[in-house]
């Protein structure tokens, strides 16, 4: 690996809830969101598509063991870096 000083902090949510919803409202210079399609609440896609009302500029890739999900990531226009399938 490169050698680099950046600073970084990583966060884990089980669940998309609030805790989740304020670090998308957080005004940081860049963010990498790696979102799980399929959670009990909402689908990854639709939180993609919440974090695209307020943040253009973040990262966003998409984690799934469901390939059918895969056109639809591509679909709704939420600028997904990339598709990442989990059974492999």
């Amino acid at each position: 690996m490169i050698k680099n000083n950046l600073a970084y902090k990583k966060y884990s949510f089980k669940d998309y809830d609030e805790k989740f919803y304020k670090k998308i409202d957080e005004d940081l210079t860049a963010k990498i969101y790696i979102l799980d399609i399929q959670l009990p609440k909402l689908s990854g896609v639709e939180i993609a598509e919440r974090i695209r009302k307020y943040d253009w500029k973040s990262i966003i890739i998409m984690l799934t063991a469901f390939n059918e999900y895969k056109n639809d990531i591509f679909a709704k226009r939420v600028m997904v870096l990339d598709y990442i399938d989990k059974r492999k």
